[in-house]
């Protein structure tokens, strides 16, 4: 990816199959307390998580654990200092990495967002919905993914609902000559209006999902 143009953000996404993945009997033992048991995506209002694998250390600078606790994203400690460490928690709390052995993978930590304040969209409604069990908005993409500008927070670095996005300032900047580690970034339009017939505001999309019983 070259320099990133206006009217984008820049949308870090992990390369390959592999990742972390959630060691089975810790996963047990949190379903259903701190994950939803239907969309295994962590509860909201989960203030920060650490997680148990069964993976040897990993030279990812952006990974996520693929068979669990989906919503959390991996970050290597070198990408964590790339965007700031104190910026990041402005607006993320970090975790740790831990081993079933009880050792820590000192390379990463989790990094879960305090709030999804920037959902990428598409053109169809019929991929929106909730969670049946734990009304976790869940939003496929149709068509030409985007995000609408309103919702993008004043951080340069930041992610949410499970994705990692910066700006092109930023990306341009810090990470365009920087050697990431299995790491891919897109660019992504940003759009003054949802061009899907939803509401825009997110609280206003759940409430009108929920009306309509649209449920995953």
């Amino acid at each position: 990816m070259g320099t990133a143009k206006d009217g984008s953000l820049v949308q870090l996404r992990m390369t390959g199959n592999d990742s972390f993945y959630a060691d089975d009997t810790w996963a047990k033992k949190i379903t259903g307390k701190e994950v939803c048991s239907h969309c295994l995506n962590i509860l909201e209002g989960r203030k920060n998580v650490d997680v148990y694998v069964r993976n040897r250390p990993r030279r990812t600078d952006l990974d996520f654990i693929g068979n669990f606790l989906y919503r959390v994203r991996i970050l290597s400690n070198r990408l964590i200092s790339i965007a700031g460490e104190e910026s990041l928690r402005r607006t993320c709390s970090l975790g740790r990495v831990i081993d079933v052995g009880g050792f820590d993978h000192s390379r990463h930590r989790t990094v879960l967002p305090k709030r999804d304040t920037v959902i990428v969209r598409g053109e169809d409604p019929v991929t929106a919905g909730l969670c049946k069990k734990c009304g976790r908005l869940l939003m496929g993409v149709a068509g030409e993914a985007y995000v609408l500008r309103s919702q993008i927070p004043s951080e340069p670095f930041f992610l949410s609902d499970g994705e990692v996005f910066c700006t092109n300032a930023f990306y341009d900047k810090y990470l365009l000559r920087a050697t990431l580690t299995r790491v891919e970034a897109l660019e992504i339009p940003v759009r003054n209006e949802a061009e899907d017939g939803l509401p825009a505001e997110l609280d206003k999309l759940k409430a009108f999902l929920r009306r309509k019983k649209q449920f995953k």
